[in-house]
């Protein structure tokens, strides 16, 4: 009865006036209504999203190469807004990309690396913009575009900190990198064609083979820093310092840096460092790697064994290396202790057992090369973790390989070392 009363009452009163109420209410309450299920849907699918985010990320530290690979691929649907793992804004993205730079700080050159690196370029700008990358290895990464008409797939990057960061071969054609740091930063055979980099600082880095053809480099800071075999045509160079900077063989350089007239460096020689005697199957990785240095119109140089008993010894290691633009370093086991005491006497004293080490030159000679600014790379032997093999030595100028790796023309092997740190 109640009910009948009331709609009584409502068709007897003003029908037109009631309908418009009514209207008027359901105007106001559906959005209401709507951004209330919205907002418990989205909850729910974040909360689905989380979950799924944390079982990529404890992928990438898998033992399995194929679920690291795959697992850094998978982090690229956390920064797609039209992805499954993108509704609600990509409410991960931020932590995707922190994510990716840190592991990066840890990474030796590798497959998974790069693409662990590649995916960056998927992020949106402001999760760039004034990034974090300090000493993260990027090297080989593909973080530009092919075509500067596409807007869209321009990366923006602008006043990113690469402080010692590892650019080698990372192609940045078109980025936006405007008061970006890369002060101590390793770029060789990187690539910053048409890039727009105003401002930008790269005191104290190692250039070598780098590509600015067509880029802004209004403002741009050169100063302490180390200049091999740079392309710099077709650059804008307005305002351009490089205060106690040195140049080889640089194309349109700015008047600012100061050429070397006289340079005893050969840009296409390599030094190798290697164990005086060898075996069977290390000469072969020798040879082999000596073969590949000549097939990059390289030449290989070496300070032969009688040498080491010199008087002068360190003296004309030191100018052997000096006159090279790169390393190559065998880790080979030198010594085999089958029993015997780490630091001994001291708080750090252990036993040690069954373990290899390298030769003392090899240290010797690697410690030169970063010393002199010239990269290196560290061909290890299975078994050998001290020194500057070791597994937490990470430094820009260094690039380490197994060795059962250095000649797989399918990863990033000697040749494509050499591609990025030679000039050809």
């Amino acid at each position: 009865m109640q009910i009948m009363d009331t709609l009584i009452e409502w068709f007897g009163g003003n029908i037109y006036k009631n309908t418009v109420a009514t209207v008027a209410l359901l105007i106001t309450v559906t959005p209401l209504i709507w951004l209330v299920v919205r907002k418990i849907i989205i909850k729910d699918n974040v909360k689905k999203i989380g979950i799924a985010f944390k079982e990529t990320v404890a992928g990438l530290s898998s033992p399995n190469l194929e679920v690291r690979m795959s697992s850094a691929i998978l982090l690229r649907r956390f920064l797609y807004k039209k992805s499954e793992y993108g509704v609600g804004g990509t409410p991960f993205a931020d932590d995707t990309v922190s994510v990716i730079v840190a592991v990066l700080k840890t990474l030796q050159t590798s497959d998974f690396q790069k693409v662990l690196s590649d995916t960056l370029r998927f992020a949106q700008a402001k999760y760039l913009i004034n990034g974090d990358f300090q000493r993260a290895n990027l090297t080989k990464a593909f973080l530009g575009s092919k075509n500067d008409e596409k807007k869209g797939m321009i990366i923006d990057m602008t006043k990113a900190d690469f402080f010692q960061a590892n650019l080698s071969g990372t192609l940045l054609k078109n980025a936006v990198l405007n008061e970006a740091q890369f002060y101590e930063a390793s770029l060789l055979g990187t690539k910053f064609n048409k890039a727009k980099l105003r401002n930008a600082n790269f005191n104290s880095a190692v250039l070598q083979s780098v590509d600015f053809t067509g880029a802004d480099l209004t403002g741009a800071s050169f100063d302490n820093a180390k200049l091999r075999g740079v392309d710099f045509s077709g650059a804008l160079l307005n305002g351009v310092s490089g205060i106690n900077s040195v140049g080889e063989n640089l194309i349109d350089g700015p008047s600012c840096i100061k050429q070397l007239q006289y340079s005893n460096t050969d840009s296409n020689k390599v030094f190798i460092s290697r164990l005086g005697v060898l075996d069977a199957r290390q000469r072969m990785f020798v040879n082999n790697v000596k073969d590949i240095v000549e097939q990059s119109n390289s030449t290989w140089v070496e300070l032969n064994r009688d040498m080491y008993d010199a008087s002068n010894v360190l003296s004309s290691l030191s100018n052997k290396i000096d006159s090279c633009s790169a390393m190559i370093v065998f880790g080979f086991k030198s010594m085999h202790i089958i029993d015997g005491i780490f630091r001994y006497s001291t708080e750090d004293s252990r036993t040690v057992r069954d373990e290899f080490l390298a030769t003392p030159w090899n240290h010797l000679e690697v410690g030169m090369a970063v010393m002199k600014r010239i990269p290196v790379l560290l061909i290890i032997d299975d078994g050998v973790n001290d020194g500057a093999f070791h597994n937490n030595i990470n430094d820009e100028l260094l690039v380490k390989l197994p060795i059962s790796s250095c000649l797989d023309t399918k990863k990033n092997n000697v040749s494509t070392w050499l591609e990025s740190v030679v000039n050809l």
